[in-house]
């Protein structure tokens, strides 16, 4: 199997596990970023919730534009994706929260490095804010759905 097709492929199923099971993994990581940004960073309110949402949003938007923009809509890419149920069965929640966790965190990395050009920061501080900010946001999601599936049972 090459290269390309197993990222393809990570890509487009950490996409489908958004939307299905994890769509609430950039509000929590976004509100735990905005808290980051306000306590240890010392930003001002508005700026840490501007800088937050758009990082949030650059991340969703570059993720839907990789996933379904050009591997769906160009390559025309198959893949066959398991139903999220049986998908929590066989590799269970947290890795698929860990791998999405770590494609939001590149994505912010390079709107914090892309970000740079334009206004000045401390690219270092906010690319490991946006790691740390992740990790704890797919913590937390991974829990989230564990509580949920709990509370279904």
């Amino acid at each position: 199997m090459n290269l390309f097709k197993m990222l393809g492929d990570f890509i487009l199923s950490a996409w489908i596990w958004q939307f299905t099971a994890d769509w609430f993994h950039p509000v929590i990581t976004g509100i735990v970023m905005f808290f980051i940004m306000r306590w240890v960073m010392r930003r001002p309110r508005m700026q840490a919730i501007i800088i937050s949402i758009s990082a949030q949003l650059f991340a969703l938007g570059l993720l839907c534009l990789i996933a379904v923009g050009i591997l769906v809509q160009i390559l025309n890419w198959e893949f066959a994706a398991i139903t999220p149920e049986e998908g929590i069965t066989r590799i269970g929640a947290f890795v698929p929260s860990i791998g999405l966790g770590i494609i939001y965190a590149l994505s912010q990395s390079l709107f914090f490095m892309l970000g740079s050009y334009f206004w000045p920061q401390n690219v270092r501080g906010l690319v490991v804010l946006c790691w740390i900010s992740n990790g704890i946001g797919a913590i937390l999601s991974y829990m989230c759905i564990r509580f949920v599936e709990i509370m279904t049972y």
